[in-house]
């Protein structure tokens, strides 16, 4: 047996009315189940002053002073949001490794138009007096750039990408660590 057209609306809103109260059960059900990010942890302390609370230091090599600089501060910011660091009750140590990739290269000339920055981090949150590992990850971010005939167009494009795998590398870690934060009792 099929229903007319005129009775489909009908059946409808039959419908609706039985299940939106259902729906409604079940998201109230659920509200106490999601904690936000940055507001109170598990045992009550407060996430972002734990994340204040976190000294970078970040081990650099002699050829990436530049990069580590970068990374070094907007993990900071990130960290305080530009406010000035309490006293320090963690140390965040990162060991970042960069690599240059050529994606693309032009089939007349040999030469490279399209590059990837890969960069990778290791990080790991211990305790201020480095007696304990507390939490330990790897972030990566990947960022494209076009190479260019001048030499200087290059190395601004170049460092344009570093910029932003910097970025994207930072808030990763800043995420891992706000979450790892929230979930401690």
């Amino acid at each position: 047996m099929s229903l007319s057209d005129a009775d489909r609306p009908f059946h409808r809103r039959r419908l609706m009315r039985l299940l939106t109260p259902l729906a409604l059960g079940a998201s109230l059900a659920l509200a106490g189940c999601f904690r936000p990010l940055y507001g109170p942890s598990v045992n009550g302390q407060n996430v972002a002053g734990q994340l204040a609370a976190v000294e970078v230091a970040v081990t650099q090599q002699v050829s990436r002073e530049r990069l580590a600089h970068y990374l070094e501060q907007e993990l900071r910011f990130a960290l305080t949001g530009g406010d000035r660091p309490p006293a320090s009750a963690y140390r965040l140590e990162v060991t970042p490794q960069i690599s240059i990739v050529t994606s693309s290269i032009n089939q007349t000339t040999g030469q490279a138009v399209a590059a990837i920055v890969r960069l990778t981090a290791n990080y790991r949150l211990v305790t201020s007096d480095g007696s304990k590992t507390l939490t330990s990850g790897v972030a990566t971010a990947s960022a494209g750039y076009d190479r260019w005939p001048q030499r200087f167009a290059n190395l601004r494009a170049e460092r344009d990408a570093e910029q932003r795998a910097v970025k994207t590398v930072a808030e990763q870690i800043q995420t891992r660590l706000a979450s790892w934060f929230a979930s401690q009792r």
